[in-house]
């Protein structure tokens, strides 16, 4: 196995990546307006490693709807307990989203923005990294009904690597950027850095991944990124 080699195929797979869920985003508008912040968001932990269309339906809508009524107005309307999580769920699910534990996810994800500052989640985001507290914002967002370890690190990888964050972060806190999903489950298999019959298991399984990067000398971002691209869309990475 030529750990350059792969390492090599992985950065490409990488930047594809990123062009691909990253370019189209606009930095001064993801700072300065809290619903394009919450779209970024949306668009992380919306999806639970595959992007399919009734993910992505579910997001638009739901989306949509907050746009549409102000989200202003909805923040003001849970904050005075004029809209509770059931009605909310319910009015979603009227319009489309057919999963209740979105729609609920949705909801808790308002009453948390309702807690931060300008309930602008890319800016509480950057601050809580910026002040090195990653692990404290990691476990905000796996609080959160339906997010997790899975969708926590999903949202936080893409957000150190576009605002260029890494160096906020020491080596063993790269964990919590770190997503681990069936496409990355089955490259460590295929690395044998873990066996078929193992489960995944996030914390352990990122350990893992920051071993095999060091001795790569590649950034586990970028592994995680690769990796992920790389098998959704069938492309061989050659070991």
């Amino acid at each position: 196995m030529e750990i350059e080699k792969i390492a090599k195929q992985i950065i490409v797979y990488s930047k594809l990546y990123y062009q691909k869920y990253s370019e189209k985003y606009n930095k001064k508008n993801l700072v300065k307006d809290s619903l394009e912040a919450l779209n970024f968001f949306f668009g992380r932990v919306f999806y639970g490693g595959i992007w399919d269309s009734v993910c992505t339906k579910e997001r638009d809508v739901t989306f949509t709807f907050i746009k549409s009524d102000g989200l202003l107005n909805i923040l003001n309307q849970i904050k005075n307990k004029q809209y509770s999580a059931k009605k909310f769920v319910n009015k979603l699910k009227k319009i489309g989203v057919s999963n209740p534990r979105r729609g609920k996810m949705a909801y808790e994800i308002l009453e948390w923005l309702l807690n931060i500052p300008d309930f602008n989640c890319i800016t509480y985001s950057i601050n809580k990294i910026q002040s090195r507290e990653i692990s404290s914002l990691f476990y905000q967002l796996d609080k959160i009904f339906f997010i997790g370890p899975k969708k926590a690190s999903f949202f936080l990888r893409d957000l150190v690597d576009y605002f260029n964050l890494h160096d906020f972060l020491k080596t063993d806190e790269f964990i919590y950027v770190l997503p681990i999903d069936t496409y990355i489950n089955k490259f460590l298999i295929a690395l044998k850095l873990k066996n078929s019959e193992e489960k995944i298991r996030w914390e352990n399984d990122a350990k893992k991944i920051l071993c095999f990067c060091e001795k790569a000398d590649i950034s586990p971002i970028v592994f995680d990124q690769g990796v992920w691209y790389a098998y959704a869309n069938n492309k061989e990475i050659t070991l």
